[in-house]
């Protein structure tokens, strides 16, 4: 008879062993940039973990001069190379202070020791300004 307890033999997540960590990056007024990261996660030795939600988001607080790209993402970069976006807001047009682009979800992404989680943000626009406020909750555990 199966009581649905931990047995010697289950391979399932014993969820008292495990820790939540949260990877955030949040900030006003940010200038254009290329390319940046923010914030990074790197599952340790002997360690697996679940990225289990994420959110992205990024809002105008001055009008650009000329419209560009403008980019919101968490990436997941696996320890045998490669890279996975798992969510990510994109939008090149802003048409008033206060427009905003925004995107969430649950992932429940597996990750092995070494990968790597990044929250990365990106302004291609002349002038103007911009907040970004990005999160990813990661449950991290002992196989």
């Amino acid at each position: 008879m199966n009581t649905g307890g931990p047995s010697s033999n289950d391979q399932r997540l014993d969820a008292r062993q495990g820790v939540t960590r949260g990877l955030v990056y949040a900030a006003a007024t940010v200038a254009p940039h290329g390319a940046t990261t923010r914030a990074t996660y790197t599952v340790p030795a002997a360690t697996r973990a679940i990225l289990e939600s994420c959110h992205v988001s990024f809002c105008v607080d001055v009008l650009q001069t000329a419209i560009g790209l403008s980019d919101a993402r968490v990436t997941v970069t696996p320890d045998s190379g490669g890279l996975h976006t798992a969510l990510g807001c994109l939008a090149g047009v802003a048409i008033t202070v206060g427009s905003r682009q925004s995107d969430a979800g649950a992932t429940a992404v597996i990750l092995n020791t070494g990968n790597v989680v990044t929250i990365v943000t990106e302004d291609a626009a002349t002038g103007g300004s911009k907040r970004f406020d990005a999160t990813a909750e990661i449950y991290e555990f002992n196989p």
